[in-house]
């Protein structure tokens, strides 16, 4: 496939916007994306053409488009998606975190273990809170349930706490790259997911 040239995307050609003919070996043409000096494939206003009045209007615009939005990332043992309303962080879930290897490893002369006090934490819940901790916690209509091993040491150790807002999931899924196990982990907030607009 061969791109248009660039007077067919000018405004004048009256064609979409454009980065220029990466076939060319003028510098005058394409924009910055092309390496281009010019602009002459840019269709619209130019905000340095606007007046005070126009360019104020214009930012009220542009703050309302993006008033609300989100930011996504997404890997093999990450995923983030966390959404601003008005530059605040309106939301931090779904969200999902995996890691290999698991228990200690070294790095940089450092044993490091990643998930040793969040193993602990839920080995303490399992244990069962003190009636004073169940008392403030207000843990009502809160269920924590596992499946396998409660030590979460063995492959498909499953722990999940469901709540009226809060839904965490940690499983121990066997490795990919190295030997034994590694944990992925959800955790979800039902009034806050993607910052409140899916409720």
């Amino acid at each position: 496939m061969q791109p248009l040239p660039d007077g067919e995307m000018s405004s004048d050609g009256g064609g979409a916007p454009s980065g220029g003919n990466p076939d060319s070996d003028s510098s005058d043409v394409g924009g910055a994306a092309s390496g281009g000096t010019g602009n002459q494939a840019r269709v619209g206003i130019s905000l340095g053409d606007l007046d005070e009045d126009q360019l104020a209007a214009f930012v009220e615009l542009l703050a309302a488009a993006t008033g609300t939005w989100e930011f996504q990332f997404g890997g093999h043992h990450l995923a983030v998606a966390n959404t601003y309303t008005d530059g605040v962080l309106a939301g931090a879930t779904p969200s999902f975190r995996g890691l290999e290897p698991c228990g200690e490893f070294e790095y940089e002369g450092e044993t490091i273990d990643v998930m040793a006090v969040k193993a602990e934490a839920f080995r303490a819940l399992f244990a069962g809170p003190e009636d004073d901790q169940l008392a403030s916690a207000e843990l009502a209509d809160t269920y924590v349930a596992s499946s396998g091993s409660i030590e979460f040491t063995e492959q498909n150790d499953y722990i999940r706490v469901d709540g009226p807002s809060v839904w965490i999931e940690l499983s121990l899924q066997s490795g990919i790259v190295l030997e034994g196990n590694h944990p992925h982990t959800v955790w979800r907030h039902r009034n806050t997911d993607y910052g409140g607009t899916q409720s």
